[in-house]
């Protein structure tokens, strides 16, 4: 009899832990899914996500729990960011549309694509449509815009980029190309005003944080 009893809390023990993962919420709102591999208490803790494993110092932590599977498992970091379509950044070109500084807002039409709104220093506004390979997350993005520059003349750009997400933030780092054409207005030697079209590629590094709804 004891032997039976043995064998049916040990299948027990195997149900409670396919049915259950451990979470893991930090303070700047990111969520983490997994299983708790390691843990030191007051110091660190130590969670396998998938194929990543995260370290995660207690003063990092806002709580700890376990929640019941009750879907397809998946386990993979979770984040509101994913939901933020508000960006502003700074850089020698940025990742949607060639630029100093620079806000924009997405309107997004599926998980990768967007229309976008700008605002910015050296182009002052613009409308665009982008692709993200990972919305807010590491991957490939191509920008394609036009609008007003300082010079209140036209311009485009097409911009291609990597970005990396800089750990858990909601910082982004961005490097690639842009493809940038703009009108240039000169005085004719003779006389009145002759505009010409210029075009240049330009390198893309930025930095830029994502936030908002």
């Amino acid at each position: 009899m004891s032997k039976y009893l043995i064998i049916l809390l040990f299948v027990n023990v195997i149900a409670f832990s396919q049915n259950y993962e451990d979470v893991v919420i930090l303070k700047n709102g990111s969520e983490i899914h997994g299983i708790i591999i390691e843990q030191k208490p007051n110091h660190y803790i130590k969670i396998q996500s998938g194929r990543n494993t995260f370290v995660y110092n207690f003063d990092e932590i806002e709580l700890m729990k376990k929640e019941l599977i009750t879907g397809t498992i998946s386990n993979k970091i979770k984040s509101d960011i994913e939901n933020k379509k508000h960006s502003i950044g700074i850089g020698l070109g940025m990742n949607k549309t060639f630029n100093l500084i620079q806000y924009t807002y997405d309107l997004k039409l599926s998980e990768s694509f967007s229309i976008y709104g700008l605002i910015g220093f050296g182009n002052l506004f613009g409308l665009g449509v982008a692709f993200q390979q990972n919305y807010n997350d590491n991957g490939l993005m191509v920008g394609w815009s036009g609008g007003v520059d300082i010079d209140e003349l036209a311009f485009g750009s097409f911009t291609l980029s990597y970005q990396w997400r800089l750990g858990q933030t909601q910082n982004f780092f961005s490097l690639g190309v842009s493809s940038y054409a703009y009108e240039y207005r000169s005085y004719s030697y003779y006389g009145g005003w002759e505009t010409e079209l210029i075009q240049m590629f330009v390198p893309v590094l930025s930095i830029d944080r994502r936030f908002g709804f």
